[in-house]
């Protein structure tokens, strides 16, 4: 997250990349699914449907051919980041192992965003929140898990809205700063 307050300080926080922490995106719900089939494979994890439709993603029988698939460079990183959809259906479906990357991986995502709130004095009163990204952008229930998660936090984003590009979210905020000066 990255954002300016009206005094014109900016702050950032989390986008790391997916090596040093890329929480809440497609890649890290994805992997995060995956560690989860893998657990559940071997019965040191509680069951998920996950297992299956990784399997059935892939067109393997058996999940030990997990590892070569995935280890063996037929998979890119980019792929893997859109089969966090996968999980998404399931967390629907009731999947309780993707209800719970689901909702963490909002939560991930709140506290960065709490975080930048901070740094910029904008955590008690409500404030304008533009999203953007694929799953923010396709997934309503993700959206709303971010609110809640928001909320939790003692956060109050009002308005939040979608773009489909990064640069629109920073035109409309500044629109909103341009009127709130004519105002004054």
């Amino acid at each position: 997250f990255r954002s300016q307050n009206a005094r014109g300080e900016t702050a950032r926080a989390g986008g790391w990349g997916y090596f040093m922490g890329d929480e809440g995106s497609g890649y890290a719900i994805a992997r995060q699914a995956l560690q989860a089939a893998a657990k559940a494979a071997d019965g040191r994890g509680p069951k998920t449907n996950l297992l299956s439709r990784f399997l059935q993603l892939l067109g393997i029988q058996q999940p030990f051919e997990l590892i070569q698939r995935i280890h063996g460079g037929e998979v890119e990183r980019p792929t893997i980041a859109t089969w966090a959809d996968v999980v998404f259906e399931e967390a629907t479906g009731g999947d309780a192992l993707a209800v719970e990357i689901v909702s963490n991986a909002a939560r991930e995502l709140a506290v960065a965003l709490a975080s930048v709130c901070r740094q910029l004095g904008l955590e008690s009163a409500p404030f304008p929140l533009v999203v953007s990204g694929g799953l923010l952008i396709h997934q309503a229930a993700y959206r709303d898990a971010l609110r809640r998660a928001l909320l939790k936090l003692g956060l109050k984003p009002d308005p939040i809205q979608v773009v489909a590009e990064p640069v629109w979210g920073a035109t409309i905020l500044a629109q909103r700063a341009v009127e709130r000066v004519r105002r004054s």
